[in-house]
């Protein structure tokens, strides 16, 4: 489609390993060592952004705030985002106890993460909350699938710098 691929991982490893098996499929790609609240690309660099499924790793609301603010410094004005994020009914949250403002620790004894706090939005109204500071013409939608005894439950959102 002649888009560019870039992005970012917490590790230099994944990247790395990520690089090689992008390069043996045909594909290249820039990708950096980051987070959500450092990105490691110039302000107003690209067209469109895909978070999936990383933004909850933040565990507090300034964190969060910042991550978005870092989504939109990142994206040319007109600029789109699509993200997804853990819903309120996913498996993650069994057994976890909240915190109080979006913020749940981790209580599952079979998941790596036990014992971390995360921040999950309990609904869709909160994501445009959190939203609409950074981004404009936000669409949501969620889906959510039952595979043998796990719920997976995520929110989808898209919006324009």
């Amino acid at each position: 489609m002649g888009f560019k691929l870039y992005g970012i991982e917490v590790h230099e490893q994944i990247c790395n390993t990520v690089h090689t098996k992008l390069t043996k499929l045909g594909y290249s790609s820039e990708l950096k060592v980051g987070t959500n609240q450092e990105i490691p690309f110039p302000d107003n660099y690209f067209d469109f952004l895909v978070s999936w499924n990383v933004i909850h790793y933040e565990n507090n609301e300034k964190d969060i705030q910042n991550a978005l603010e870092e989504y939109n410094r990142i994206l040319k004005p007109g600029g789109r985002m699509f993200l997804s994020t853990t819903g309120p009914l996913h498996k993650i949250l069994l057994n976890s106890k909240k915190l109080g403002n979006h913020r749940y620790l981790i209580g599952r004894d079979d998941d790596f993460r036990k014992g971390q706090i995360f921040f999950y939005f309990d609904s869709e109204t909160d994501i445009k909350i959190y939203f609409a500071p950074f981004f404009k013409k936000i669409l949501l939608g969620s889906t959510h699938d039952f595979l043998f005894t796990e719920t997976l439950d995520w929110f989808i959102n898209t919006g324009v710098k």
